[in-house]
């Protein structure tokens, strides 16, 4: 998950490719599935309404083009789609960041359906580069985790259809650091004179002061105040000459963390997965809580491919897309419907799969949400920077 566009002729290890392995963390890693759901629309509109508006499908291209990341084009998640229209295999740009895709957007892209995640909708909507979905053309729609589409609707509208979701979190060396795994804190990301060369900072603005703000007990760090982003970016600035560098290469931190040039870093399961393969490392439970994200795919303003677009992000979020994500990616599907007994019981058990709240809990999971002051975030983090 870069910040830099990736060569789509090399899917890397990202999000969407959070695999098997990471099975072998036991309950060290926790990843819950979703709760039932018996839905309404979401204010989606009805096929009478909004599906007339439109040529029918066999009059569109049905060239799907769709912005997402590397990994989530894997044949098996659109399985039913790819039955339905032989030959109509969709075009894909891959990004690293929701907010490289909104930037990425906002400099002119356009497609048909992108994939951010919730925390991001509002601002799409709001820049009106998506327009809701009617949920009366998904079959799957009436099996989708509630709280999952809350989160993906603006003004009551389903704006996003929820997919998967996962945690993030603080990854540390325990041959090289000597804490309680219970007093674990994301603090030690600036405890920079402590492990002076042996942290490494993720070059995101939002995600990094989230973190920052449950350091010094922000009342809600998706929401500082000028006063409490001050602090936060304090925090950075005191830590930052002995912190080893601002990464945003993926792979790059792996190695760094691999081969012992760094001990503590921001991290997503599927890092954990790599470099445990060759070092001991911990995929940790800060006692501020991990963050986690949640995403779906939206629709593009616009589109000329709306019936092709709706059947393929019904493919996307069905049973049997949600069983291979589980299996393949061991992500939390967005279908309640998902059958746990094709699914590994060590999975169920270590992911807690059939605990409907796990991800509800923000005492424990803290899933990032829109931010209405980005641009003062993101001001702050180029402060850090030329500090």
């Amino acid at each position: 998950m870069n910040t830099g566009m990736n060569d789509p002729r090399q899917p890397r290890m990202t999000r969407g490719t959070f695999l098997k392995g990471a099975l072998a963390a036991g309950g060290s890693v926790l990843l819950g599935a979703c709760g039932g759901s018996s839905g309404d629309s979401g204010g989606g509109g009805s096929a009478s309404t909004k599906a007339a508006s439109h040529p029918p499908i066999g009059q569109e291209p049905g060239s799907l083009a769709i912005l997402d990341y590397a990994g989530y084009e894997s044949k098996p998640l659109w399985t039913s789609y790819r039955k339905e229209f032989p030959g109509k295999t969709p075009h894909w740009t891959f990004y690293n960041s929701d907010a490289e895709a909104l930037s990425k957007t906002l400099g002119g892209y356009r497609g048909d359906v992108s994939h951010p995640c919730s925390g991001y909708v509002k601002s799409w909507a709001d820049a009106d580069l998506i327009e809701p979905w009617d949920t009366s053309l998904l079959t799957n729609f009436k099996d989708l985790n509630p709280g999952l589409l809350k989160r993906g609707q603006v003004d009551g509208k389903q704006y996003q259809i929820p997919s998967d979701w996962g945690y993030i979190s603080l990854m540390y060396r325990p041959d090289k650091i000597d804490v309680d795994p219970s007093e674990v804190s994301w603090s030690m990301m600036f405890d920079s004179k402590k492990y002076p060369g042996r942290i490494t900072w993720y070059d995101n603005p939002a995600d990094m002061l989230f973190i920052a703000g449950y350091v010094i007990g922000a009342d809600d760090p998706f929401n500082m105040s000028d006063e409490e982003l001050d602090a936060a970016k304090a925090k950075f600035i005191e830590a930052k000459p002995n912190v080893r560098n601002f990464w945003n290469s993926q792979s790059g931190m792996q190695q760094d963390f691999a081969s012992g040039n760094a001990w503590i870093t921001y991290a997503w399961p599927s890092d954990w997965q790599q470099v445990s393969k060759k070092v001991k490392a911990e995929y940790s439970t800060p006692k501020e809580g991990r963050l986690a994200f949640d995403c779906g795919f939206s629709l593009f303003k616009g589109s000329k491919n709306y019936f092709h677009a709706h059947k393929y992000v019904d493919s996307w979020v069905s049973p049997e897309s949600g069983e291979w994500l589980l299996n393949n990616f061991a992500y939390g599907s967005s279908n309640t419907a998902v059958d746990l007994d094709k699914v590994p019981k060590s999975l169920v058990d270590a992911f807690s799969l059939k605990d409907p709240s796990i991800i509800d809990d923000d005492t424990k999971v803290h899933v990032i949400r829109y931010n209405p002051r980005q641009a003062q975030y993101d001001k702050a983090w180029q402060e850090i920077k030329a500090a």
